[in-house]
């Protein structure tokens, strides 16, 4: 097939013009482009109004009362006072029967844990970090609390790390 396309590449041969490009008929028909020619049959007029002065604001009336500017709601309350810490603690530790050495057994006994012991908790998920591979190692799974930094004593009194 490629064959193919490459004879007929091959031998075709440039369409012929029979006309003369210096005769009248042709230069009045379709004069030559260039920076010079400006007219043309699509000249185009641009959309009502895109030449326009843009509007100036109108005042308001004497007596009309100003419009309230709403306040942007704050979509983390204290934010902006209060710094957050994340804290991981170990689910479990390696070699050791799963149901003796697992303090918490779900992230939500771990926020309960937090929130008993007077813990402000934004949040706990369980992430996966590397650990060492021997006996006595915690396991990788750790739970990951992010609570304020005011409350990072009392989080390591109960045996949580700061991240």
């Amino acid at each position: 097939m490629f064959i193919m396309i490459f004879i007929t590449a091959c031998n075709s041969s440039p369409p012929t013009n029979t006309e003369s490009p210096n005769s009248p008929e042709n230069s009045e028909q379709n004069p030559p482009p260039g920076p010079n020619n400006t007219e043309s049959s699509n000249s185009f007029e641009p959309y009502p109004g895109a030449l326009a002065i843009p509007p100036t604001a109108t005042p308001y009336p004497p007596g009309y009362p100003a419009p309230q500017t709403i306040p942007t709601p704050d979509p983390y309350p204290g934010g902006k006072t209060e710094t957050t810490v994340w804290i991981v603690f170990p689910v479990g530790i390696q070699c050791e029967d799963a149901d003796d050495g697992i303090k918490y057994k779900s992230e939500k006994e771990a926020e309960a844990g937090l929130t008993a012991a007077g813990i402000q908790v934004r949040q706990v998920t369980t992430t996966e970090l590397m650990v060492c591979a021997a006996c006595g190692c915690p396991t990788s799974a750790h739970y990951r609390a992010e609570i304020n930094e005011a409350d990072l004593n009392k989080a390591n009194a109960l045996e949580w790390v700061q991240e």
